[in-house]
């Protein structure tokens, strides 16, 4: 198994969870509200400085499901006018 991390701009939220329920992958723990930079997105501080938030989800899948469902979520990113910042970070995970 994997336990994926998924950093992303909160405004896509519903997108987001609609496309891992899609891909099989219904079960996650939701972070709301993450404040951060990324190296390429900007501070994302909930400030009129720097406004907007990020949301964080952790999801654990079997192996077989982490590449069409990275890929499901490359192609979500890549759909809007504007690509929204998206991070996917993963780890091998154990379940006891």
């Amino acid at each position: 198994m994997r336990l994926l991390m998924i950093v992303y701009e909160d405004g896509i939220d519903g997108d987001i969870t609609g496309l891992l329920e899609e891909q099989g992958a219904a079960g996650y723990t939701k972070v709301y509200q993450v404040e951060g930079r990324g190296d390429t997105s900007g501070p994302k501080l909930g400030t009129p400085i720097w406004p907007g938030f990020n949301n964080l989800l952790f999801v654990a899948v079997e192996e077989e499901v982490v590449e069409p469902l990275t890929q499901a979520l490359r192609e979500l990113q890549a759909s809007y006018r504007k690509r929204p910042g998206l991070k996917i970070f993963a780890w091998p995970m154990e379940v006891f």
